[in-house]
């Protein structure tokens, strides 16, 4: 049992690392938060290998792969199902002595080169905007892009983050100096910011607005959004550093894994373009990906 301190208030928040594993001998890290790695924690140590079922967790990429349990999720301990007793027999007879490895090897290396600057194919912003009658349907599956484009404007004027539950990272609201979670219907001592930012970015061809979240700001930025508020929401000389920094990352190459689909919103549909994953444009990797591209166009054009 191990415990991470909040940044807003400085309180300890307990943590507890499970490790998951099936039978496609495939391996997840499970951390517990809060009251769930108190009370579930010390009944999982105390069993020889469980089966357990989880629901309403987080599965995030963070490190390829892993998941998070909070005070919403529901953690079942040798659950009596047929599902669980395979499970059991399968570890108990093969699992305990097979060969495994983690679900997310490779995979943060794989997310990393075509976010930063992999081979992946590149489109213009231009090639995202939609006409009314192209427009797709807002329930259709969104679309991924890969585009390279410059932070052309970031409005210091927006609030650039949201007050949230340090367990679900829902939104808040105080209340008698205590954080009211309508999601769960709880109070809680504290709660942390997290970014919900627009950014105006734009190529040779077109500008957009871009959505973006916590974890591409915070690359973005290099810092949080409780740190950021600190400059935001200070004196006069803290307010001049947070425009400082600001216009520090504008006027930057990026290139941005996007998101695209239609929402309605008053009656209209629109295109949404969210940032799934932001990286500084590497041009010696760029330059050979342009290279690769104009080397096969020229075979095949020599062989037309």
């Amino acid at each position: 049992l191990g415990s991470v301190k909040r940044k807003s208030d400085n309180s300890e928040l307990s943590r507890r690392d499970v490790t998951l594993l099936d039978q496609s001998q495939k391996t997840v890290t499970m951390t517990l938060w809060g009251e769930t790695a108190q009370d579930k924690g010390p009944l999982l140590e105390a069993q020889d290998c469980p089966v357990i079922t989880v629901t309403a967790c987080r599965v995030s990429d963070y490190n390829g792969v892993s998941v998070s349990a909070g005070q919403r999720s529901d953690i079942q301990i040798n659950p009596d199902t047929p599902e669980a007793q395979a499970l059991k027999q399968w570890y108990d007879f093969e699992g305990r002595t097979a060969s495994t490895q983690h679900a997310g090897e490779g995979l943060a290396n794989a997310r990393g080169s075509s976010s930063g600057g992999g081979s992946q194919e590149r489109v213009t912003l231009q090639q995202l905007v939609k006409s009314p009658a192209d427009m797709p349907r807002p329930d259709a599956k969104p679309e991924y892009h890969n585009a390279i484009c410059t932070v052309a404007n970031i409005d210091p004027q927006q609030s650039m983050y949201y007050q949230a539950c340090p367990d679900n990272n829902r939104k808040v609201v105080e209340q008698n100096g205590q954080w009211y979670c309508e999601y769960d219907g709880k109070t809680y001592p504290s709660m942390v910011r997290r970014y919900v930012t627009t950014l105006r970015c734009t190529d040779n061809m077109a500008e957009l607005t871009l959505n973006a979240f916590n974890e591409q700001v915070e690359g973005l930025l290099g810092m949080s959004a409780d740190d950021l508020a600190m400059l935001k929401e200070g004196n006069p000389e803290k307010q001049q550093q947070y425009q400082t920094l600001l216009k520090k990352v504008q006027w930057q190459d990026y290139v941005v894994r996007l998101q695209t689909r239609s929402r309605e919103y008053e009656g209209q549909i629109r295109m949404r373009y969210t940032v799934q994953s932001m990286k500084p444009v590497e041009f010696i990797t760029e330059s050979r990906r342009m290279i690769e591209q104009l080397t096969k166009l020229r075979v095949k054009a020599e062989a037309a």
